[in-house]
């Protein structure tokens, strides 16, 4: 059965934490959905974070800095809605140091 196939091919941990008695495959499915939703949300709050702190004086050069930036946008499309260009080069222009602001 699919239940069993579920049961079947997740770890023990989040077996544990799905099982139920007289429980049927559906509700299984969305424990899990569940569990994994809420860890994809925990992710997203991270990234953010990450992404609103980051700063020039972290990396080496601006390259680097750019490139960190770039990628933190990328895994927060994976995880929900895409920064936008404008965003991203805001927090781009808002990370530089002093030096660079009368650039930006």
């Amino acid at each position: 059965t699919v239940l069993q196939w579920i049961y079947s091919t997740i770890s023990t941990d989040l077996l544990t934490t799905i099982l139920e008695p007289n429980s049927i495959a559906l509700q299984a499915w969305n424990r899990l959905a569940d569990i994994f939703q809420d860890n994809q949300n925990a992710h997203a709050v991270t990234l953010e974070q990450e992404f609103s702190n980051t700063r020039m004086a972290d990396f080496p050069n601006v390259s680097t800095y750019c490139q960190r930036l770039k990628m933190l946008s990328d895994q927060l499309r994976n995880v929900g809605p895409p920064v936008n260009n404008h965003r991203l080069v805001l927090q781009l222009i808002s990370g530089l140091p002093e030096a660079y602001r009368s650039v930006a």
